[in-house]
């Protein structure tokens, strides 16, 4: 499927904030205005990674919205099932 307007712009925004990290896009959601994204981040080997979510709000293909919200991965974890 080729992108659309909305997903090259959330892919732009991704590109640019990555200068000195890595993120894997894990799921994307859609629905009508609005594309929620699920992400590892990952900042250096000494700093670890991190699971984050970014919601967008469009209108037209600008994002007229943005939120974020992230916790870090943790070394170990309590239970056998890992946050990825």
């Amino acid at each position: 499927m080729p992108p659309t307007p909305r997903t090259q712009v959330v892919l732009a925004f991704l590109t640019a904030a990555r200068a000195a990290r890595t993120s894997q896009v894990l799921r994307t959601v859609a629905e009508g205005d609005f594309v929620v994204m699920h992400s590892r981040v990952v900042n250096g080997a000494a700093a670890g990674s991190a699971s984050v979510m970014h919601g967008f709000r469009f209108e037209g293909d600008l994002i007229a919205e943005l939120w974020h919200v992230g916790q870090p991965v943790p070394a170990v974890s309590p239970n056998a099932d890992r946050m990825f």
